[in-house]
């Protein structure tokens, strides 16, 4: 199993390489006042299109 953090800005689930190789959240334009990471039943994959 890959080793993961959750960005402390929205939640959102990353591949701890992934996050540090894009230098965070793969959601940061979309950060801001309301925005809180949600997988939907549709999310099946990290953003970049990585299996979780």
């Amino acid at each position: 199993m890959a080793d993961r953090v959750v960005c402390p800005e929205c939640g959102a689930p990353h591949h701890r390489e992934c996050y540090n190789k894009n230098g965070g959240c793969a959601f940061t334009a979309q950060h801001g006042p309301g925005f809180r990471y949600n997988a939907g039943p549709e999310q099946t994959s990290e953003p970049g299109g990585q299996e979780q």
